[in-house]
């Protein structure tokens, strides 16, 4: 393990109990001063936030941009703060931060007993949005990307199993998620970063782009449903969101024709939640990289 993995990991530990020692409005005003310093330290991250907004968002001025840059920083920030926070957050506090209307939705997922793919996308505190379902009485586990510094890592997890979510790596728990979702779970997935194998081509603000196929396939072959939701943050510990309808797949028709169907509608949904809300997604991601197999990734 590299000195810099550990040294990195005890930075974050440190931070991480001092975010325990502060109440809401400090929490809030820290993770937003921490998201600026990242914004500093991380200058190129900035670059590739305008790059995006310019390419996605021409309409909007080169000012209003840079204003919408600022604030994502400023909300990540904040959602690693709240991340910190999370063995401090009972199921009542959690569903007292989240207040999300059409709960009786998830009620039906429950009852339906084939399993729920709660879709997020790195938008508002997408960490919280995990924790919402255990908060109300859901085996939820969440299907995460493994960080190369394996101290970070572990930590992350260990914070997310303290709100109740199981942890499920990519790229080695197919088998796990589908039984999962056969035993009438949730399982929390975040598929709005670039996928460089086994993605399927869709439309994004107007641009082709590669995105992962995980989500609908999983629906495709267990008949569980597909649900997209949004969390906006408004607040000291406040956010609240908003459930799209759930999704199914048609087993009358292909898998690959189901895959491209469900993927391109979740984008719809997504590039709608963006432009109304254009500081809560996370544009430091290089979204729109070329996508395999096509020479440009316009459309």
């Amino acid at each position: 393990m590299k000195l810099t993995h550990y040294i990195s990991y005890t930075i974050l530990r440190i931070l991480a109990y001092f975010a325990r020692t502060l109440d809401d409005q400090e929490a809030y005003d820290f993770g937003a001063g921490l998201g600026r310093f990242v914004m500093r330290v991380l200058k190129s991250r900035r670059g590739i936030a305008l790059e995006n907004l310019a390419n996605a968002l021409p309409e909007l001025s080169e000012s209003e941009r840079e204003g919408i840059a600022d604030r994502v920083f400023e909300n990540v920030g904040r959602t690693i703060v709240e991340l910190a926070r999370f063995p401090l957050y009972t199921p009542e506090l959690v569903d007292k931060m989240v207040q999300v209307p059409g709960t009786e939705v998830i009620e039906e997922m429950s009852v339906r007993r084939k399993g729920c793919l709660f879709v997020a996308s790195h938008f508002g505190n997408w960490e919280l949005i995990g924790a919402w379902p255990p908060a109300h009485g859901y085996t939820t586990s969440f299907l995460a990307g493994r960080q190369s510094n394996l101290y970070i890592d572990r930590l992350l997890n260990e914070l997310r199993r303290t709100v109740g979510v199981n942890i499920f790596h990519t790229g080695s728990s197919a088998r796990k998620v589908i039984a999962a979702l056969r035993r009438g779970e949730f399982i929390g997935v975040v598929p709005d970063q670039h996928s460089a194998i086994g993605h399927v081509v869709v439309t994004f603000f107007g641009r082709k782009i590669a995105a992962h196929k995980g989500p609908a396939l999983f629906a495709y072959r267990t008949g569980a449903s597909l649900l997209p939701v949004f969390l906006v943050r408004v607040g000291p510990a406040q956010h609240e969101g908003w459930l799209e309808e759930p999704i199914y797949a048609d087993k009358n028709q292909t898998e690959e024709h189901e895959i491209q169907r469900i993927t391109q509608l979740y984008f719809n949904l997504l590039e709608k939640a963006i432009r109304k809300h254009p500081d809560m997604w996370m544009w430091t991601h290089r979204r729109w990289k070329p996508v395999p197999g096509l020479s440009s990734s316009k459309s």
